[in-house]
Protein backbone atom coordinates (compact mmCIF):
# COMPACT_ATOMS: atom_id res chain seq x y z
CA UNK A 1 0.00 0.00 0.00
CA UNK A 2 1.27 3.35 -0.91
CA UNK A 3 1.73 6.07 1.86
CA UNK A 4 0.57 9.35 1.74
CA UNK A 5 2.89 11.82 0.43
CA UNK A 6 4.68 13.95 3.29
CA UNK A 7 3.54 17.71 2.86
CA UNK A 8 5.76 20.65 3.39
CA UNK A 9 4.90 22.11 6.79
CA UNK A 10 4.61 25.89 4.73
CA UNK A 11 2.21 24.87 2.60
CA UNK A 12 -0.85 25.70 4.73
CA UNK A 13 0.25 29.19 4.68
CA UNK A 14 1.15 29.53 1.55
CA UNK A 15 -2.54 28.60 0.43
CA UNK A 16 -4.06 30.59 2.71
CA UNK A 17 -1.73 33.79 1.47
CA UNK A 18 -2.94 32.91 -2.25
CA UNK A 19 -6.53 32.36 -1.50
CA UNK A 20 -5.98 36.14 0.15
CA UNK A 21 -5.18 37.59 -3.15
CA UNK A 22 -8.24 36.04 -4.78
CA UNK A 23 -6.08 32.35 -5.91
CA UNK A 24 -7.91 29.63 -6.30
CA UNK A 25 -5.43 26.87 -5.10
CA UNK A 26 -5.39 22.60 -5.57
CA UNK A 27 -3.14 20.17 -3.96
CA UNK A 28 -1.85 17.81 -6.30
CA UNK A 29 0.23 15.11 -5.16
CA UNK A 30 2.79 13.88 -7.62
CA UNK A 31 6.29 12.56 -7.33
CA UNK A 32 7.73 14.04 -10.63
CA UNK A 33 5.16 17.41 -10.68
CA UNK A 34 4.35 20.31 -8.48
CA UNK A 35 2.33 20.67 -5.24
CA UNK A 36 0.36 23.33 -6.31
CA UNK A 37 -1.85 23.84 -9.14
CA UNK A 38 -2.87 27.85 -8.90
CA UNK A 39 -5.37 29.31 -10.80
CA UNK A 40 -5.06 33.39 -10.36
CA UNK A 41 -7.45 35.63 -10.12
CA UNK A 42 -6.67 36.73 -13.98
CA UNK A 43 -7.21 33.16 -15.13
CA UNK A 44 -4.00 31.92 -15.82
CA UNK A 45 -2.98 28.97 -14.34
CA UNK A 46 0.37 28.30 -12.37
CA UNK A 47 2.14 25.18 -10.94
CA UNK A 48 3.68 25.70 -8.04
CA UNK A 49 6.30 23.97 -6.07
CA UNK A 50 6.57 24.10 -2.37
CA UNK A 51 9.80 24.00 -0.30
CA UNK A 52 11.06 24.56 3.40
CA UNK A 53 12.15 27.62 4.39
CA UNK A 54 15.18 26.61 5.53
CA UNK A 55 16.67 25.11 1.74
CA UNK A 56 16.60 21.63 3.25
CA UNK A 57 14.51 19.89 0.47
CA UNK A 58 15.21 19.78 -3.29
CA UNK A 59 13.90 18.73 -6.09
CA UNK A 60 13.10 15.54 -6.38
CA UNK A 61 15.29 13.49 -8.95
CA UNK A 62 11.87 13.17 -11.29
CA UNK A 63 11.44 16.93 -11.02
CA UNK A 64 14.88 17.57 -12.51
CA UNK A 65 14.35 15.34 -15.13
CA UNK A 66 11.41 17.64 -15.88
CA UNK A 67 13.49 20.14 -15.85
CA UNK A 68 11.05 21.79 -13.18
CA UNK A 69 9.01 24.75 -15.44
CA UNK A 70 7.65 25.88 -12.52
CA UNK A 71 8.53 27.95 -9.71
CA UNK A 72 9.96 27.12 -6.53
CA UNK A 73 9.17 29.32 -3.80
CA UNK A 74 9.55 28.69 0.02
CA UNK A 75 7.33 31.63 1.47
CA UNK A 76 4.00 33.53 0.94
CA UNK A 77 5.99 36.30 -0.10
CA UNK A 78 7.95 33.99 -2.99
CA UNK A 79 4.14 32.39 -3.84
CA UNK A 80 2.55 36.04 -3.98
CA UNK A 81 5.44 37.20 -6.39
CA UNK A 82 5.16 34.03 -8.05
CA UNK A 83 1.37 34.82 -8.96
CA UNK A 84 1.89 38.49 -9.90
CA UNK A 85 4.83 37.20 -12.56
CA UNK A 86 2.73 35.06 -13.93
CA UNK A 87 -0.41 37.70 -14.10
CA UNK A 88 2.04 39.80 -16.14
CA UNK A 89 2.21 36.86 -18.66
CA UNK A 90 -1.43 35.36 -18.65
CA UNK A 91 -0.76 31.65 -20.29
CA UNK A 92 -4.81 31.09 -20.86
CA UNK A 93 -6.24 27.98 -22.47
CA UNK A 94 -7.84 28.87 -25.86
CA UNK A 95 -10.15 26.61 -25.82
CA UNK A 96 -12.94 24.69 -23.27
CA UNK A 97 -11.91 21.26 -22.21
Amino acid sequence: MRRAAKRDGNEPAIIAALERVGCRVWRISSTAGPDLLVLTRKGSWLPVEIKNPAGLNRLTPAQRAADAPWPVVRSANEARAAVKSASARPKRLTEPL
